[in-house]
């Protein structure tokens, strides 16, 4: 038999692809990947994109344009609460049960996820210009 020592940091696989999700609380989560790809930020920006049904997520500088960044005790996990934010922007964002998907690069510093999905579950129809 070949025996092969499994890391204690093996976790890291699966913690560090980007994701980012929605807890049914109204907190905005995501993992040890996509804080590092942020840039470790202690301010964060919610984006919101209705016509491709994305949220997005950027690093901010400053309380005046972002919401603080929160860690999870001891898990590598941070977040912010959005509860308000994502009622008034997307109702259908502010989920029953919690929903995360893999993070994607969208450019200009912005991490996003589809939620076309949950605007399906609420027979939304996205509004094209």
């Amino acid at each position: 038999m070949a025996w092969k020592k499994l890391s204690a940091r093996a976790g890291n696989l699966r913690t560090g692809r980007p994701a980012l999700g929605i807890q049914k609380n109204g907190r905005v989560t995501w993992n040890w990947g996509l804080h590092e790809a942020l840039g470790r930020p202690e301010w964060v920006e919610l984006l919101f994109d209705g016509e491709a049904m994305l949220l997005g997520i950027r690093g901010s500088t400053s309380p005046d344009s972002g919401l603080e960044v929160r860690k999870a005790s001891n898990q590598e996990t941070w977040g912010v609460s959005a509860l308000a934010m994502l009622r008034s922007g997307a109702p259908y964002l502010a989920v029953s049960s919690a929903f995360r998907k893999v993070a994607h690069d969208l450019g200009d510093g912005i991490w996003g996820i589809s939620v076309e999905e949950l605007a399906k579950e609420w027979q939304y129809e996205p509004e094209r210009g």
